[in-house]
């Protein structure tokens, strides 16, 4: 009995643990997706402990890898805040790649123009001083010192390095003293010192400033053309020599600059090239007015009008009696007795018509316009007996026929010039003087002879 209490126990136990276990057929299917449920949500959550072993590396690579980033993203900050940095100051140096670029252009280009300059004003200069002892070999130039003062206008164009810094006005006025020394009759050198004013700044169209230049240097003045003597200088009493009369000269130089100013600046260039042009009037008491334009480097230019002294007196050249005596082929007799000529009607008793029977003559030595001793001592006599006469003088020049007719025509002004400035030094009155060139026009003897030419090479002195 018990046995069988046993086994009917069992067997509900069974009974009861399969149907728990499968149910029925909807039972069953919900508890199998139950189970695949807990198997799927176990391998969600945690995993097995082969999951869970490959995901620990895994978030530890992650977190590598965000250290990594994060460091990356730094050490790029910082490279690009240093080349950021890098680009700043190059800019501020230099400007872009395309203003470093013409930065250099420009260095170069002024370097260029520089040189260029220099060897033209080497070149320049040493043909004025070629041209200038070429003149000497002629005639003695008298030196002379000099010294000058004058003002004018200038246009000052200074450089702004962006476009909100603007020239307001570029205009002003300037003053310049000057100290010279005439070394010959073409070639002069002279000390400079200008104040040319001021350029006013503006900033967005509003003053803020100005910068204020001052020049100085030294410079070489070419005399190109003078009225009296033309394109020649060949005589120290001509008007080129003597620089009377109107002249045309140029300047070449060099200097430096100074600049003065409240706001930031930078002086690029502290030597400057001058250039210039001009013309001078040149009186005989040795003041002269000038007119002149100056380019002192790029951005400045300088119009002035100023007053020059010069200091000391021309001197009138003799030659000694040595050279006096050569020979008629080596130098040519100076003095030439001229047919008498019909003695001019005069007032009665003048000193004229009791000392002089003919027209006075004095001569000259081949291509030259220099009194000699000979021509000296009949000068002499000349001024003695027209000094206290109120009467005027023509003085006549003459040449032979050897050179060109444009050069012997002044040569025949010069001869006049000369006896001209040597009656004045011995008391006779410059405004009783004139002077006239006739050339080789009219000879008193034939020009195929030594003898002819020497007759030939003389001025007349007329009593009017």
């Amino acid at each position: 009995m018990s046995l069988l209490k046993r086994i009917g126990a069992r067997s509900l136990r069974d009974a009861d643990r399969l149907i728990t276990t499968f149910g029925s057929s909807r039972l069953a299917k919900h508890n199998r997706l139950g189970f695949v449920q807990s198997i799927r949500n176990k391998f969600t959550s945690t995993g097995s402990t082969r999951v869970v072993r490959h995901n620990r590396p895994s978030r530890v690579k992650k977190f590598s890898r965000k250290i990594a980033y994060l460091t990356s993203v730094r050490l790029i900050s910082q490279r690009t805040i240093w080349f950021l940095q890098n680009c700043r100051d190059q800019i501020a140096l230099a400007g872009s790649k395309w203003a470093v670029r013409l930065h250099f252009i420009e260095r170069s280009r002024n370097m260029r123009r520089k040189i260029a300059l220099a060897a033209s004003t080497m070149m320049l200069g040493g043909g004025v001083l070629v041209v200038a002892q070429a003149d000497e070999s002629f005639s003695k130039f008298t030196r002379r010192a000099y010294i000058g003062i004058g003002g004018g206008a200038t246009m000052l164009e200074p450089r702004t390095p962006n476009d909100s810094l603007t020239v307001s006005s570029n205009s002003s006025s300037g003053f310049h003293i000057v100290g010279g020394y005439d070394f010959s009759s073409r070639l002069s050198a002279e000390l400079y010192y200008a104040d040319l004013g001021s350029a006013d700044i503006a900033f967005l169209g509003s003053d803020i400033g100005d910068i204020k230049y001052q020049v100085f240097g030294l410079s070489a003045i070419g005399y190109l053309y003078n009225s009296r003597t033309g394109f020649q200088a060949r005589s120290q009493g001509s008007g080129m020599g003597t620089r009377e009369g109107f002249s045309v000269f140029s300047r070449v130089g060099l200097g430096g600059i100074n600049a003065e100013s409240d706001l930031d600046y930078k002086v690029n260039n502290r030597t400057h090239l001058a250039l210039g042009l001009g013309a001078e009037y040149g009186f005989r008491n040795g003041f002269a007015v000038r007119g002149e334009y100056r380019a002192l480097d790029t951005d400045q230019h300088y119009g002035s009008v100023s007053l020059v002294k010069r200091f000391g007196k021309v001197k009138t050249v003799v030659i000694p009696a040595a050279v006096a005596a050569l020979p008629a082929a080596v130098s040519t007799p100076e003095v030439n007795a001229v047919p008498e000529l019909e003695q001019p009607e005069v007032v009665e008793n003048t000193p004229q018509a009791t000392n002089f029977t003919g027209v006075p003559t004095v001569n000259f030595a081949f291509d030259k316009s220099d009194i000699s001793a000979a021509a000296a001592n009949k000068l002499d006599e000349v001024a003695v007996v027209l000094g206290s006469s109120n009467t005027n003088i023509m003085l006549e020049g003459h040449t032979d026929w050897i050179a060109s007719e444009s050069y012997n025509q002044q040569l025949s002004i010069d001869r006049a010039e000369s006896v001209r400035r040597y009656l004045e030094d011995r008391g006779i009155d410059r405004a009783r003087m004139s002077v006239r060139g006739y050339g080789e026009t009219r000879p008193i003897a034939v020009n195929d002879t030594a003898e002819g030419r020497a007759s030939n090479r003389r001025v007349d002195i007329r009593v009017r």
